[in-house]
């Protein structure tokens, strides 16, 4: 029986000996997820959705310009049905935000893949339909575009979904009133 001393980094030589391959993976730098401006004349509207089932759903939203200055926040808490349904709604809310304020040009950023889908495909859950058909309305009234960001990118509405302030309905908020340990993420 052959027995083996291990020292620190002499794992591949134990591998070795015992017949097992080590396969060389090419490292590649860590990805870096920014937020990106829009170009000048067009806002950005991060939206995410935090379905939790037992009434404490929320949802949040972040208007921002080509500057990145932040032109006004939005915290909802209510009840969803389900998670694509809120995820529908906080998109449904932020495009008439947009629509209350006069914003024509908003790209609209969310990391559900599934709204996203529904949306171009103009179809729903059957229960959801005219929900996805005043999505699709408000998009085409309007220079307003839906694309996909990755979660890690959209922290500020996640945060923002997941710390509504209760019972006050839908709240549109300006900068400072945007909770302060939010605030120092953005």
């Amino acid at each position: 029986m052959d027995v083996f001393v291990i020292r620190y980094g002499s794992w591949e030589h134990v591998l070795s000996k015992l017949g097992i391959k080590i396969l060389r993976l090419k490292r590649f730098p860590p990805l870096a997820f920014i937020w990106q401006k829009p170009i000048e004349g067009v806002l950005k509207l991060n939206v995410d959705g935090s379905y939790v089932h037992q009434g404490q759903d929320g949802e949040g939203g972040i208007f921002r310009d080509h500057r990145s200055k932040v032109l006004k926040a939005f915290t909802h808490q209510f009840h969803a049905v389900s998670a694509f349904h809120l995820e529908l709604l906080v998109v449904y809310d932020g495009l008439q935000i947009c629509s209350d304020l006069g914003w024509m040009k908003v790209i609209i950023k969310t990391d559900s893949m599934q709204v996203i889908d529904n949306v171009i495909k103009r179809r729903g859950a059957w229960h959801l339909n005219h929900l996805v058909d005043k999505i699709t309305n408000l998009l085409t009234r309007n220079e307003h575009t839906i694309q996909h960001v990755m979660r890690e990118v959209n922290s500020v509405a996640d945060q923002l979904a997941k710390k509504p302030i209760e019972g006050k309905g839908m709240q549109v908020l300006e900068f400072g009133q945007i909770p302060s340990d939010i605030r120092t993420n953005i």
